[in-house]
């Protein structure tokens, strides 16, 4: 609770998607961040997928390692931390039932995972079902885990279950 009454009191700022100025490139994304009124305590990537590199490339994983690259430099530069969303792709077809994300989802953009501190995974079994279930039986649609794929200096796959307050967009 004190964490949450911490960044409570962060300065928040939004480069909405719709604005023309929203940064497609992480040279834009420097630029909007010296040009805030206050140097930020975090910044938020979401979604990674939306950032455009600076050149071309055949392979997707060379699109996602220039990116993480100017991340890392753009975190070194500013001497901010920055948490970046990405999209796990399941592979499943329509109707057929989901896996659980797992950190290996991210092989196209493993140059975002070695470079993380940190990767955490989201899953809803409500919205992304891994069995099946009984008429009226399903999975707590306000259970979301989140599954610990890396963390620097301690073991992967730790669990935790949280509940989702959409109407406040919180987690409990």
């Amino acid at each position: 609770m004190k964490a949450l009454n911490t960044i409570s009191g962060w300065p928040f700022y939004v480069s909405a998607r719709d604005e023309k100025t929203q940064p497609r490139t992480v040279a834009g994304l420097r630029r909007a961040v010296l040009a805030l009124p206050t140097k930020p305590r975090l910044i938020v990537v979401d979604h990674v997928g939306k950032i455009q590199p600076r050149g071309r490339y055949a392979q997707t994983r060379d699109v996602y390692r220039e990116i993480s690259d100017d991340l890392v430099g753009l975190v070194r530069d500013l001497d901010v931390p920055i948490l970046v969303l990405a999209h796990i792709g399941r592979a499943v077809a329509k109707g057929t039932l989901c896996r659980v994300p797992q950190i290996e989802g991210l092989a196209e953009c493993s140059a975002l995972e070695g470079d993380a501190d940190s990767v955490v995974l989201m899953h809803s079994e409500a919205v992304y079902p891994t069995k099946k279930y009984e008429e009226g039986f399903g999975p707590d649609p306000s259970i979301v885990e989140f599954r610990v794929g890396k963390f620097r200096g301690t073991k992967r796959s730790k669990l935790v279950k949280l509940r989702f307050i959409g109407q406040h967009q919180v987690f409990e």
